[in-house]
């Protein structure tokens, strides 16, 4: 597998025909089967796929050692990039017509300027979607989700005795937590949750008061699950549930709770509109949504995965979400910059 961790150049940069829907109308009316044939064929001829990701790399390395059991005729090659950043360099190789991704992997709220920037995308309706939960993929196939991350609260064992441990939101406003908070600051996501959920007026008067209770916010996840483990705060607030019970299992005294509403931000798999590998492309596409694929990520990597069929590490929070965010709910230029406002201005944090 070919790693890249920066700018950098990538191979078979293709300038030509955009040849992905011409593949996707043919399997469209193909039996499983003969549409894994045909796709094996095509992709032994163009031999590698593209990924870009913001995953660690390491992960995407144990996706494609498991992907080339299966088939090893395909190289995998990962430019691992930040954030926007993978929407900037997607972006820039459609306005220079030098193609060289194929697939797109991020948090979707994080990648769907891509849904919002036409031609980026390829619309593409895997049948593996029939697995899944409808909330985790796109009615228009732009994009499919293949892990999420479900919000929880993270507290420390040896300051919070269980039965005294907030088993709702609203426990968080008793005054024995007031300075004792973790937050991250940029948590917005949580204002149309609880709308969702309470009403926007509850909602208001709710964060209003949690805002009182003068939380200290950190900007990393893995800070704040840290601070808690090391005893510096008793509770966190807002974290990743898979990736807190991992740093729990190597021994740290803290214990993971999630709270209702559930939350969750998918990670989202997109195929780029001009795929210079389109048979590879999907094929890795549909492995990856697949009860094996997904096992890799569930089992393996001990991450919570939108498919609910396949056993994981972690089954606890296999949970059926109150809120996704999705381009319809949060995941759009517009939601975020108004909520992500909204809670600046509550808290009282910068811009």
């Amino acid at each position: 597998m070919s790693f890249y961790a920066g700018v950098c150049f990538l191979p078979d940069t293709v300038y030509g025909h955009n040849h992905a829907p011409e593949v996707i109308a043919k399997i469209n009316s193909m039996g499983k089967k003969e549409r894994e044939a045909f796709l094996v064929e095509g992709a032994k001829k163009e031999g590698e796929v593209m990924l870009y990701g913001s995953s660690q790399a390491s992960e995407f390395n144990e996706m494609i050692k498991s992907f080339n059991t299966r088939y090893p005729f395909i190289k995998g090659n990962y430019f691992r990039g930040q954030r926007y950043g993978l929407v900037n360099r997607v972006e820039l190789e459609w306005k220079t017509k030098k193609y060289a991704v194929d697939l797109i992997q991020c948090v979707l709220y994080q990648g769907a300027e891509l849904l919002e920037q036409k031609g980026l995308v390829q619309q593409y309706s895997s049948p593996e979607r029939a697995a899944y939960n409808p909330l985790y993929y796109a009615k228009d196939g732009s994009w499919h989700s293949y892990r999420t991350l479900i919000t929880a609260l993270v507290y420390n064992k040896n300051l919070v005795k269980a039965n005294e441990a907030p088993k709702t939101y609203e426990d968080l406003l008793r005054p024995r937590w007031k300075g004792q908070l973790l937050f991250d600051s940029v948590a917005d996501y949580m204002i149309p949750a609880f709308e969702q959920a309470w009403g926007k007026d509850k909602t208001l008067d709710y964060m209003r008061k949690l805002a009182a209770q003068k939380p200290t916010f950190q900007t990393s996840h893995t800070m704040e699950v840290n601070l808690v483990a090391a005893g510096e705060f008793p509770i966190t607030i807002e974290v990743n549930a898979d990736s807190a019970a991992e740093v729990r299992d190597k021994g740290a005294p803290i214990e993971v709770v999630l709270l209702k509403p559930y939350i969750s931000k998918p990670h989202a798999m997109f195929l780029a509109r001009n795929a210079p590998h389109p048979y590879a492309a999907i094929l890795f596409h549909d492995w990856l949504l697949s009860a094996e694929g997904q096992s890799v990520w569930g089992k393996n990597m001990a991450s919570t995965i939108a498919r609910k069929d396949v056993a994981v590490q972690y089954p606890q929070f296999q949970v059926d979400p109150d809120f996704v965010l999705t381009p319809e709910t949060y995941a759009n230029r517009a939601a975020r910059g108004k909520y992500g406002r909204e809670f600046r201005e509550i808290f009282g944090l910068a811009k």
